[in-house]
């Protein structure tokens, strides 16, 4: 089968990145593509770009790690941006307030333009902002590096929780205590109290709480 792929002999084409990140009250929207871009109000149907406009950030300045896939989700994502004229108070006062970005999200579209013109885009990762690296010199000048995390590893986390715990909210359980005794072959008043450990009857291995 013959893919139809447009004629675009002779002109430029070039990638491009969009970017979100949700800092309270003063959130950053920026793009690859020069000269910025300013959404219509219906333009992509993705309310996180319609009606917004995007100001340009220089590509070279501008560090995207790769997105890598498993079977719990995607990796964790770095966006660095050099070449920042500091020490810039207000910069530091937003990285230094953790509230102001941590646990909030970050979104990240790719796409092409020819001859400048946005003529594709497509979202391809969202996370929550976990870090926010300040680094550089006044000198060399700074950069900041933020690492969004994939929402997909908050719903693989491991809860810790227990039914262990229930003597906690319920002082008159004692769920609890009769699974261990179950699992020990415990019967009646060789219930192990709670919190505590026991030997199986048969090898006297002891076995902690489960």
């Amino acid at each position: 089968m013959a893919i139809p792929v447009a004629d675009l002999t002779g002109r430029n084409v070039s990638l491009v990145h969009f970017g979100w990140f949700d800092f309270v009250g003063d959130p950053v929207r920026a793009t690859t593509l020069p000269g910025g871009y300013a959404f219509g109000a219906s333009e992509t149907g993705d309310s996180d770009l319609d009606g917004d406009t995007f100001e340009w950030v220089p590509g070279g300045v501008v560090a995207i790690s790769e997105v890598t896939h498993s079977a719990t989700g995607s990796g964790n994502v770095e966006v660095t941006l050099s070449g920042i004229v500091g020490p810039d108070n207000d910069l530091l006062n937003m990285l230094g307030t953790a509230s102001n970005w941590r646990g909030r999200i970050g979104r990240l579209w790719h796409g092409t333009a020819v001859d400048g013109a946005l003529n594709m885009l497509a979202p391809y990762y969202t996370g929550y902002m976990v870090n926010a690296v300040l680094a550089g010199s006044p000198d060399g000048g700074q950069r900041v590096t933020i690492t969004l995390e994939s929402y997909l590893t908050l719903l693989t986390q491991a809860r810790n929780r227990t039914y262990q715990d229930q003597g906690l909210y319920d002082a008159g359980d004692e769920s609890a205590a009769r699974i261990r005794a179950a699992a020990n072959g415990a019967t009646g008043t060789a219930i192990i109290p709670a919190n505590g450990g026991g030997f199986r009857n048969d090898d006297r291995q002891y076995v902690d709480t489960l």
